[in-house]
This record gives structure tokens, sequence and C-alpha cells, in this order.
């Protein structure tokens, strides 16, 4: 969502003082832009951009993949490969392997190595459905 409230210097108006400092009997004002004023600016309000990026706690991470992992475990979904080295560095060739072995709509590729084999980080580049991860 974006939010953006106005300041009283992005305001237009306001450049001189509304009414002499003394002598009126009536508050001192140096601004009709001032946030007390209607139509006067926003203090402290929402400034855009603003970011509302949240990373979960590191155990959390790992707890909320064991549980998902143990549901695909019962539910006959996790398959398990000796090694990720393909023969191509092809997008296609994962995409039909996939099919093949009837791999659901996301995949996660988990290795004991934080290094990849070159040909599966090629292959699995441009597939959005595809992530990789090491085992730590």
């Amino acid at each position: 969502a974006k939010a953006h409230c106005r300041t009283r210097a992005e305001m237009p108006g306001g450049g001189r003082k509304p009414w002499q400092q003394k002598g009126l009997g009536k508050a001192r004002h140096g601004s009709i832009r001032s946030p007390l004023w209607i139509r006067g600016g926003r203090a402290h309000g929402p400034r855009n951009p603003t970011t509302h990026f949240y990373m979960l706690p590191f155990y959390n991470r790992v707890a909320g993949l064991t549980a998902a992992l143990s549901v695909k475990l019962a539910q006959d979904d996790l398959h398990l490969v000796n090694d990720l080295e393909i023969p191509s560095n092809e997008p296609g060739f994962l995409e039909s392997l996939f099919e093949e072995r009837n791999w659901g709509p996301a995949v996660l590729f988990v290795d004991t190595d934080d290094v990849f084999p070159e040909n599966i980080t090629l292959a699995t580049d441009d597939i959005k459905h595809v992530n990789l991860m090491p085992v730590y």
C-alpha cells in the first residue's frame, strides 16, 4: 500500500505570517500551513516509499520448512535423488522431467553443498516455480 502525506513545506501557500505577532489578542502563528491549521501539512505522517519487509527469525523459518517437508512426506510427495547432476542445462529438459515424474507445481531442490552443479543452476534460472536451497 502506498501511504504518503504532505508536510507543511510541501503544502501550497503559507509563505507569509498570517497576522502580526503582538497587539491583536490572537494566538501567535507563523504560517497557515502549520499542522495546527485546517489544510495545514501533516506532522509525522506516512512517507513513501517505505518497505514493510520483515524477515522471520531463523528458527521460525526452519520450523516452517520442517513442518512443510513433514506434510509432504506424509502425503508421499517428497522425492529424494542421489545427486543434482543433470546432462543438459536447458530449462525444457527439467520441465519434461517434472512432467514425467509427476512432480507438482512447485519444486524445491535441497543440496548438502552450498555450491550447486552448474547445469541445474543454469536450467532453473528461468523457471519461476523451482527453488534451489542448501541444506543448512
